[in-house]
């Protein structure tokens, strides 16, 4: 096979790829749950690579301005986030990056005690937390 054939396939596979992560972009959407004129997208995905949920994420956040993204992978037995938001959202993505990685001890190492499941569900409240806050905040 002669290089200008391999460059031509892996073009085509990324191309591939970026078509996936459309579809995916777009089904993740359409099942978001929007509250308080916050679109928010929370998953959790298995082995998937930090760069393609970075992707997945702003994808997402291009997409839709009011967007929430959490995304958090297990790779590994250790646990990987990606947060994101649109354009008008408002949260701020630092306290709740700072206060997710504390739930699993640092920059995306894993603890045993805690389930992917569990992290979700306490991301969940942190966000929500953080969501009532800035309303109470705003009527000031």
């Amino acid at each position: 096979m002669s290089f200008e054939n391999v460059k031509k396939l892996d073009k085509e596979l990324l191309e591939s790829n970026e078509k996936i992560l459309q579809y995916e972009a777009n089904e993740l959407l359409a099942t978001s749950v929007i509250k308080n004129d916050t679109v928010r997208i929370i998953e959790s995905f298995s082995d998937r690579p930090i760069q393609e949920l970075q992707k997945l994420a702003k994808m997402i956040a291009d997409r839709e301005k009011r967007a929430l993204i959490f995304l958090l992978s297990e790779n590994d037995s250790r646990f990987q986030l990606v947060c994101g938001r649109g354009a008008t959202n408002k949260m701020d993505m630092r306290t709740l990056m700072q206060e997710s990685l504390s739930l699993i001890d640092g920059k995306g190492g894993g603890t045993a005690s805690l389930t992917k499941e569990e992290l979700i569900r306490n991301v969940t409240n942190i966000i929500a937390k953080q969501i009532k806050s800035e309303e109470y905040t705003t009527l000031d």
